[in-house]
């Protein structure tokens, strides 16, 4: 993959990039190990190993002293040696994120081919979204003749043992890696699933799957009481927009008098589909406005000019829906074209780039920050929906549990009364 894209993904877990949450799946330089000699290490008295030129005030040491003493002092004392491979890259993404920054990040090559893939909307595994919550990983959505869905996983279930290896705390990342794999092969995984009463007890199972080609059903599209285009979209991948304005022609032909766009849930995406998105609703103006370092305003990108629908809207955002769901949501709200319905989104106002290396792997670095069209900076803050309906995530998985459509659904109607009036 040769090209950079800007991409502005938000992280359910805090972490870099959510889009490799999607289950389907550098070689290192020795440089950081070989630019500078290692530095002689001393032992005090009470058995204290110090490295040489490290906060002494006299002797200044650079980056790369720093990280080849450490990693030479974990070799020759640490109970636990790490390999090369995994030092480096632990380096690396310290180094990136050592501003605070958590959304930048170094991707070996396996993963940053999982992370292509996905954004393409293609690839292996078993056909779940994850989430992290509240410390452990789940099923936040199972998508339809999949694997998952033929073996019965549900929304909500989490994992518990993957390939024999059993954890109370794994990360996205983790289960990504361990479920993902080539077509064809078997994965088995047993699950947690939480039960149905207030109070009651959860039970386990385990299912063998086979692993296949999973083509990301980004977009689903109903329509519902009647009269109310319904369309959800997964994330913004590189078709996003098109299937979204396929969506909305196909309600809007079916009867449709307004729209309820879900955006729950979609962690964001690349940045020209959130403004391909945004430009489906609204005719002209301000999209987003994106800063570089030092609060200078790069670049100030503007709707395409593709309206294809001046329904009344509804937007279901949620405390996972972040960065591109954030930009559409956001400029939808400031404009007045929309109505946000939900809880507050997940604020990720910061756009990165990936850059690819020669050997596959890439760095995905946070280059800018957003703000919505009239200036809102959302980043750590979030989008405060117009009218707020606080619902368990779980409930997403029955339609007379879902409180935040019904709602959403209700405030469609009302606005296109209004607008026949």
């Amino acid at each position: 993959m040769s090209k950079t894209y800007k991409i502005i993904v938000g992280t359910l877990v805090g972490v870099a990039i959510l889009l490799s949450a999607f289950i389907g799946g550098f070689s290192t330089s020795n440089s950081l190990h070989e630019i500078a000699a290692v530095k002689t290490s001393t032992s005090s008295a009470s058995g204290a190993t110090s490295l040489s030129g490290m906060g002494s005030s006299e002797t200044s040491i650079t980056l790369n002293d720093a990280v080849t003493s450490v990693y030479d002092l974990m070799k020759s004392k640490g109970y636990q040696v790490p390999s090369e491979t995994s030092a480096t890259i632990g380096a690396l993404n310290g180094l990136l994120q050592s501003n605070g920054d958590t959304h930048s990040r170094y991707m070996p090559a396996s993963e940053f081919k999982s992370y292509s893939e996905e954004l393409d909307g293609q690839f292996a595994g078993i056909g779940v979204l994850l989430r992290e919550d509240d410390g452990r990983v789940s099923v936040g959505e199972v998508y339809k003749r999949t694997p998952a869905s033929k073996a019965g996983i549900k929304i909500g279930d989490s994992f518990s043992v993957i390939k024999g290896k059993k954890s109370d705390d794994w990360t996205v990342e983790q289960v990504q890696k361990l479920v993902k794999g080539k077509e064809g092969t078997k994965v088995t995984v047993t699950m947690i699933r939480p039960s149905e009463k207030k109070g009651g007890k959860s039970t386990s199972y385990t299912v063998t799957m086979t692993r296949a080609m999973i083509t990301y059903p980004n977009t689903q599209s109903s329509v519902k009481n009647g009269d109310v285009g319904y369309i959800r979209l997964g994330q913004f991948n590189n078709l996003a927009s098109s299937e979204v304005e396929k969506e909305i022609k196909s309600v809007t032909k079916k009867g449709a008098t307004s729209i309820v766009l879900d955006l729950r849930e979609n962690p964001g995406g690349l940045l020209k589909e959130a403004v391909n998105t945004a430009s489906l609703f609204v005719k002209s103006g301000v999209v987003v406005k994106t800063e570089s370092r030092g609060n200078k305003t790069t670049e100030v990108l503007k709707t395409t000019g593709n309206q294809v629908t001046k329904l009344p809207l509804v937007v279901l955002i949620d405390k996972n829906s972040a960065s591109a769901s954030e930009i559409v949501s956001g400029c939808l709200q400031d404009y007045g074209r929309a109505t946000l319905v939900g809880t507050k989104s997940y604020g990720k106002g910061s756009v990165q780039a990936q850059y690819p290396m020669s050997d596959g792997s890439a760095v995905i670095l946070t280059i800018e920050h957003y703000k919505t069209p009239k200036g809102h900076d959302i980043n750590g803050i979030g989008l405060t929906p117009d009218i707020t309906v606080k619902m368990n995530v779980n409930d997403q998985m029955k339609s007379k549990t879902d409180t935040q459509l019904k709602r959403a659904l209700l405030e469609a109607q009302r606005l296109a009364r209004k607008t026949a009036e």
